[in-house]
């Protein structure tokens, strides 16, 4: 069983001068799942497991930027995202058609 939902909020904003685009965001989210497993043995008894698990942030900040490479479609991004317990910094590659 599991739910979860998040609740987000985004800006950017291009500097017409260089082919950047600076963005950034709050986030509030909620996830929870239970696991409950039951696993036939040899013996004909069954080995119950059952685990919760929610996750650890419950507001999460963003901010990164995205470059076009002229003349090419090709665009390179880069954020950190800064949460409750876990920071992450994510990188992309992407063609703009």
């Amino acid at each position: 069983d599991a739910s979860g939902w998040a609740f987000n909020v985004q800006a950017s904003k291009s500097i017409p001068v260089v082919p950047v685009v600076l963005y950034g965001g709050l986030q509030y989210e909620k996830f929870n799942v239970d696991y409950d497993y039951k696993f036939p043995l040899n013996d004909g008894t069954e080995l119950d497991i059952s685990l919760s698990q929610t996750a650890a942030n419950n507001f999460r900040g963003l901010a990164g930027l995205s470059i076009s490479i002229p003349p090419t479609p090709v665009r390179i991004n880069v954020d950190y995202a800064i949460g409750n317990e876990n920071n992450v910094v994510t990188t992309g590659l992407g063609v703009r058609l």
